[in-house]
């Protein structure tokens, strides 16, 4: 029970340092769109070329360039361009206060769907418009989820809190059960014992495992050692007879379940008495 206390949050602890660790694939998308966005750049220019290369990219869906003034390079009102009627005002908006150079490189969902992702960035001027799954196929990574990075550390940050507060409370309620009053008397020859100022009966074997748990208190007694005070040498019970009857003698001991364990099990050993 006490390492249970403790491994609790110490999972959440370790959940929390794998998710801040583990690589986030909107870092690897941001780099690869400001890469094409510093290449498009070049191409200003020759407007053609910009749009042949945006027909070959197959994550590309559209893309708008501004020069440092906040005008717009691409796509121009009278020039020729596949993509300068996908693009109006109302898809813009957001773009505008990038160019002020007041925010860093955002992706944030294009359309209502999430089918699209906008990406856009300050210096030098860029919006580009990916197909989500492409993008993901493009980068060869396993999904582009809806969560940044300032999303994953938040969670992170979250997780770490809990696992905070689960310790806090493991490490209260371990401290509550070693102030709680311990008032257990063992009397052998009356073949019971006196636990809270109640009489608890004993049968023999109740008696002489719980006499011996009790002579080692604090060490761990072997299921070897046990059978031998409880059963004899000469009797070979069912693998399962001392589990079961530390089961029913736990009942005996505390039926309510509301008092400090007595008898802690040490898995693969055998038993320890923690009073």
């Amino acid at each position: 029970m006490k390492h249970r206390l403790i491994l609790t949050p110490l999972l959440f602890l370790l959940m929390s340092v794998i998710l801040f660790l583990r690589p986030d694939p909107w870092d690897a998308a941001r780099d690869y769109a400001a890469g094409y966005a510093s290449e498009f750049m070049t191409m200003v220019p020759q407007h053609d070329l910009i749009g042949i290369r945006v027909a070959e990219h197959s994550a590309l869906v559209q893309l708008a360039l501004w020069d440092r003034s906040g005008a717009l390079l691409y796509p121009l009102p009278d020039d020729f361009s596949p993509l300068k009627n996908e693009l109006d005002t109302g898809d813009l908006a957001d773009v505008i206060a990038v160019q002020t150079g007041t925010t860093d490189a955002t992706w944030t969902e294009f359309d209502r769907e999430g089918q699209q992702v906008l990406y856009c960035q300050h210096d030098p001027a860029a919006c580009l418009v990916f197909d989500r799954a492409a993008l993901t196929a493009a980068l060869g990574v396993r999904t582009l989820g809806s969560m940044n990075t300032a999303g994953r550390l938040q969670l992170a940050a979250g997780l770490c809190l809990l696992a905070g507060v689960l310790l806090i409370l493991s490490l209260w309620r371990r401290h509550q059960q070693s102030q709680a009053p311990k008032d257990f008397e063992l009397l052998p020859e009356q073949f019971c014992a006196r636990r809270d100022g109640h009489n608890i009966p004993l049968t023999k074997r109740d008696t002489k495992i719980l006499a011996l748990l009790q002579a080692r208190a604090g060490t761990v007694v072997t299921r070897d050692e046990l059978y031998d005070a409880g059963w004899g040498r000469d009797f070979m019970p069912n693998s399962r007879a001392l589990d079961q009857h530390i089961i029913n003698l736990r009942k005996k001991l505390d039926p309510d379940k509301t008092r400090p364990e007595l008898i802690e099990t040490v898995r693969g050993i055998g038993y320890r008495f923690v009073i």
